[in-house]
């Protein structure tokens, strides 16, 4: 790719030489415990790009040599002094005789090559590696899905990513059995308690590095074999598992939260249907009082009523009103017979003679009757002939015979 500038894309995504060499220094431990077992060790990196593992390496006095194919890359550790050689990684192994090296490194490198290059190499590192040699593979994580499903591609020369169980399969068949993952560059705490989605996503180590011991006949000391098989970085598993409990405690504070708020309100409520209840015997009792009170009035207006029913019976039925009967019958005649001839006058002088005549004549002869004793008075009269006395009682006949005439 003669258009692509790696040294560039390297230098922006990958970061500085400074920061690589901080995350590269995990390998200090196992490196001094392995060159305290295994004297005047010499080590190759593949793909070495800048040098900065060369440079850790060559600090601890170990022998390295570094292979790259990309001059512009060689051209910083060339400027430290540092033992390089521009080179095809695979041409280079096999240019080299059996059991060479004590140490192999490459860090990022497995994933650029192609599966039958990547068998290929598999091959010469078991050939060029000396019994009880260290074997380091640094490379992306696939089991982080942000790294497997976006990052890992960002690199144009990325062919694929490589399951850390595969190379467990791979070198565990190929003289390796003495092996570990470990998990790098995570900035997730396995003490967190507040697990995310995203965490699920891209928590894992987005790095992993697989460390082996080539099977040899010599007894590989235990510090460091214990040195390899170190615990590090966070599996997809137990970011899952954190999750699940952050789940389960947030599940949990929800539980009791709800019913800490539940028997809070069921005490409000308590509160409040006593106050209520308080407030309704209250308005009953109220209401009771002033029920009696009317039931009271009421006995009281009937009992009143009674007697005056009772008195106006009495003075219905008395002699007095009986007797005085026949004067308020003729001062309602008279009365009627007054506004008679008011009306009688009124209509003499506002009409014409002729039409005064006419309507006097029908007034006399069919309104006259009704309109001085009253159709009502004289129904009255009719049927209360109980309380009238015999005059009276010829008056309403003479009235009716008038009645009749009309």
């Amino acid at each position: 790719m003669k258009d692509f500038n790696y040294t560039k894309f390297e230098d922006t995504h990958r970061g500085s030489s400074y920061s690589v060499c901080e995350r590269l220094s995990i390998y200090k431990p196992i490196l001094l415990e392995f060159v305290k077992y295994r004297k005047n060790s010499n080590l190759v990196d593949l793909g070495c790009g800048r040098g900065e593992f060369l440079r850790i390496t060559s600090e601890m006095g170990i022998d390295s040599i570094g292979v790259d194919t990309n001059q512009e890359t060689l051209n910083v550790p060339i400027e430290l002094g540092l033992k390089v050689k521009q080179k095809d990684a695979i041409d280079f192994l096999k240019s080299q005789c059996k059991n060479s090296f004590d140490i192999l490194t490459a860090f990022h490198f497995i994933e650029h090559l192609a599966p039958q290059s990547f068998l290929e190499l598999v091959n010469e590192i078991n050939r060029v590696l000396k019994p009880g040699g260290l074997l380091i593979l640094e490379t992306p994580n696939p089991e982080n899905i942000i790294v497997s499903s976006c990052n890992f591609y960002t690199d144009i020369t990325h062919v694929r990513p490589i399951p850390s169980e595969l190379l467990k399969f791979i070198f565990s068949n190929s003289h390796f059995d003495l092996n570990n993952t470990w998990g790098l560059n995570s900035s997730l705490d396995k003490e967190n308690q507040t697990i995310t989605l995203i965490d699920i996503l891209g928590g894992v180590s987005p790095d992993y590095a697989f460390l082996a011991l080539k099977d040899s006949d010599e007894k590989i000391p235990k510090e460091v074999v214990e040195r390899l098989k170190i615990s590090r970085g966070i599996t997809l598993n137990e970011v899952a598992n954190l999750y699940e409990k952050r789940y389960v405690s947030d599940q949990v504070k929800n539980h009791n939260w709800t019913k800490s708020e539940l028997a809070r309100v069921d005490l409000r409520l308590d509160f409040e249907s006593k106050k209520n209840q308080n407030q309704l015997d209250s308005i009953h009792s109220g209401m009771q009082d002033l029920y009696a009170e009317i039931q009271a009035e009421i006995r009281s207006v009937q009992k009143q009523n009674y007697y005056h029913q009772k008195a106006l019976q009495e003075v219905v039925g008395s002699r007095s009103w009986r007797i005085t009967y026949p004067l308020r019958l003729l001062g309602n005649i008279a009365r009627n017979i007054k506004g008679q001839i008011k009306k009688f006058f009124f209509d003499l002088k506002n009409l014409p003679l002729k039409i005064f005549i006419r309507n006097f004549w029908v007034r006399l002869k069919r309104k006259m009757p009704r309109k001085i004793f009253g159709s009502i008075l004289l129904d009255k009269l009719v049927n209360k002939k109980s309380f009238v006395s015999s005059d009276e009682k010829k008056t309403m006949s003479i009235l009716e015979k008038v009645h009749k005439e009309k």
